[in-house]
């Protein structure tokens, strides 16, 4: 008797052990790594390409700093946000030559991403660039 009432016990304790252990944790929502590119500037050192800014409210902003400086507007969209590929869609009456294009997010880190664009179908990309937080 004393033996079945000391494995009722231990299984008791290793039930109460293994129900505590669960991954409930409720520390709040930490953010995604693609949080880290809004609400800021981009921008690659030698101005050899457009600046730009994603607004965490989904409006997209590009500087032109060469050739008398252009700015265009727009919205951005996650066509895929898992394989971290977004779509710029420009306001109507932008000067910009395209309606859309993508970007293809290959790093993103707290003040550097690198990307690769895609002007055409989404699915051929060009070289890879190194893009800064203006803040740095």
């Amino acid at each position: 008797m004393k033996k079945q009432f000391f494995k009722l016990s231990l299984l008791m304790v290793l039930f109460i052990g293994v129900a505590s252990c669960s991954s409930d944790d409720d520390g709040g929502d930490s953010g995604s790594t693609t949080d880290l590119l809004f609400n800021k500037w981009w921008y690659i050192e030698s101005d050899t390409t457009a600046d730009f800014y994603f607004n965490s409210n989904g409006n997209y902003e590009q500087n032109i700093p060469f050739g008398g400086g252009i700015e265009l507007f727009g919205t951005w969209e996650w066509i895929d946000e898992a394989n971290q590929v977004m779509k710029i869609t420009y306001d109507e009456g932008s000067n910009s030559g395209i309606s859309s294009y993508y970007i293809k997010f290959t790093a993103i880190g707290g003040d550097t991403i690198s990307v690769k664009f895609s002007f055409d179908d989404g699915e051929t990309y060009g070289n890879e660039r190194q893009y800064q937080d203006t803040e740095i």
